[in-house]
């Protein structure tokens, strides 16, 4: 590592879990359950709850530490979310049937993805 490449050790693992939520279909997943009719965020939701997640993964301790985890790797993966649009999102945005519409989402795609690793007995494709 050299000197310009700071704060890239923390976050090493966030590009291979943003490229694991979105080949498995979980941030598109996440996206449709946070969908708003006629709202069209700068940042798509479902990916801004992918983050947090990958964040709080990788150590962060809080939604602001979180995004700024995944922000460290954003050499890599392209623009990142601020903490207050996390905190937009988890305070303004989710409406009642959100945590719902996540729930039933989030186990759709744990059926996927079981059905897909039951197809493989020898482990991981």
């Amino acid at each position: 590592m050299t000197d310009g490449a700071s704060g890239l050790v923390p976050a090493v693992g966030v590009p291979l879990l943003r490229l694991l939520a979105e080949q498995s279909g979980l941030r598109g997943h996440t996206s449709k359950a946070l969908m708003v009719r006629g709202f069209h965020p700068g940042h798509d939701r479902g990916q801004v709850l992918v983050d947090v997640a990958i964040g709080l993964a990788m150590g962060a301790t809080s939604v602001s530490a979180a995004m700024d985890t995944t922000a460290g790797a954003s050499m890599v993966t392209g623009a990142i979310a601020s903490g207050v649009t996390a905190w937009r999102l988890f305070g303004d945005e989710l409406d009642p049937v959100m945590p719902d519409r996540l729930a039933r989402e989030r186990a759709t795609h744990r059926r996927r993805m079981w059905n897909l690793l039951a197809g493989h007995p020898g482990g991981f494709p």
